[in-house]
């Protein structure tokens, strides 16, 4: 019998090493940050050549990688925006402890001053017409999603949850359902004058928006933009267009000037882009008394290539908001994120009973069986968001 007993616990101890040992080979956690200053890089793309692998960095730079299906001698390319491009071996990953230093991208650095030349504006145009002709439905995504409501620099919600996504033949026309989520909110004592859920749609997010904004810079709009592009240092590296208003350029109550970069590849297939919005002092709107000044809006996206489909992987949309109503002043900024998890070129019938129509995924509620959030291939939350959603759920639970 205690034979048995410390059989019983040697076998279970030995068993609970190997499963240590099997996840420490199976997932490598670790940090992008800048060459010169170690400080954090975000929202870096890091992928492997030929495999259907790869993660991205989060606000704090962090990321955890699935190796399973790696071998020491494969090659992850580190990319993003501002930075030169890294390709490095899995086996130097390791012996660096997951950490990786990106230099900047010296001709980032550089203000757009000039005009745009005529070979830069068709550059711009063949990369649109090339997004367009990508992805044609019927096409159905696997998504993790998630939203953040933050008000006087308090977060206040927090949602996220396992999607599928179908686009039958016409994309507008994209079909939602929510196969897992949770939410909180905290209550709130003071006047819900301002009380709002994330206003960005999950078809703004999930949809096709970023062509419409890069439709901006084209045509008559195109002519208060320079736009500049930058030829990479072999074939293998990435073209960078820069978009930057024209000197002298200011918003007005009737549009918003826009800033971006876009990163494309040698079929001029877009891999990444960053739009953010530029002079915003006049643009405010009024209704019964309620004033709202949007203060910032800026999109990140990241793009996946696989079997020469180009697939959206990656978006963040985060956008800062001043309400005013009488002597009450609110500063709100709502946060839309998510990664694709996989797609097929094929239609997944979603039940007219199990369609979300929803603007928001906060009213869906809590209606989970796993922890999905836990997941290999989902963004890490940043430390300051681990501790919100603690405190969220916490507060939750304890709140009539």
């Amino acid at each position: 019998m205690i034979v048995t007993a410390i059989y019983k616990f040697f076998l279970l101890f030995f068993l609970v090493l190997v499963g240590a040992f099997a996840y420490s080979q199976s997932v490598i956690e670790g940090a992008i940050v800048n060459n010169a200053n170690e400080e954090a890089v975000p929202f870096v793309t890091i992928s492997v050549q030929s495999k259907a692998v790869g993660t991205i960095t989060n606000i704090d730079g962090k990321f955890k990688l699935d190796v399973r299906k790696l071998l020491d001698t494969d090659t992850i390319h580190v990319s993003h925006l501002s930075y030169n491009s890294l390709d490095i071996t899995l086996a130097s990953l390791k012996s660096n402890q997951g950490k990786i230093k990106l230099s900047e991208n010296t001709l980032m650095l550089r203000e757009v001053t000039v005009n745009a030349e005529q070979n830069d504006i068709d550059l711009l145009e063949d990369v649109i017409t090339q997004s367009k002709k990508k992805l044609t439905p019927p096409l159905t995504y696997n998504i993790y999603y998630r939203e953040w409501v933050k008000e006087n620099a308090s977060y206040n919600r927090f949602a996220d949850g396992l999607l599928t996504v179908a686009y039958p033949l016409k994309k507008e026309d994209m079909i939602v359902r929510v196969n897992q989520s949770r939410a909180f909110k905290l209550p709130k004592d003071d006047d819900e004058i301002f009380d709002m859920v994330s206003p960005v749609k999950l078809e703004y997010v999930l949809n096709y928006v970023y062509i419409d904004f890069l439709n901006r810079f084209r045509g008559e709009k195109g002519k208060d933009y320079n736009i500049i592009s930058y030829q990479g240092s072999s074939f293998d590296d990435f073209y960078t267009i820069a978009i930057a208003p024209k000197k002298g350029e200011v918003s007005d109550d009737s549009r918003l000037l826009y800033s971006a970069k876009l990163k494309v590849d040698q079929d001029h297939a877009i891999r990444e882009v960053e739009i953010k919005s530029d002079s915003l002092a006049s643009f405010e709107k009024s209704f019964l008394g309620l004033k709202s000044r949007l203060l910032e809006s800026k999109i990140n996206l990241n793009f996946k290539k696989t079997k020469d489909e180009n697939y959206l992987a990656f978006a963040r949309w985060e956008f800062k908001v001043r309400f005013t109503y009488k002597k009450k002043v609110q500063i709100s900024v709502y946060t839309s994120e998510f990664v694709l998890l996989d797609a097929a070129d094929q239609w997944t019938e979603i039940p007219r009973k199990d369609q979300f129509k929803k603007s928001a995924l906060f009213k869906n509620g809590n209606k989970w069986t796993t922890n999905f959030w836990e997941g290999f291939e989902m963004p890490l939350l940043s430390d300051e968001e681990k501790k919100v959603v603690k405190a969220l759920a916490e507060k939750s639970k304890s709140s009539p």
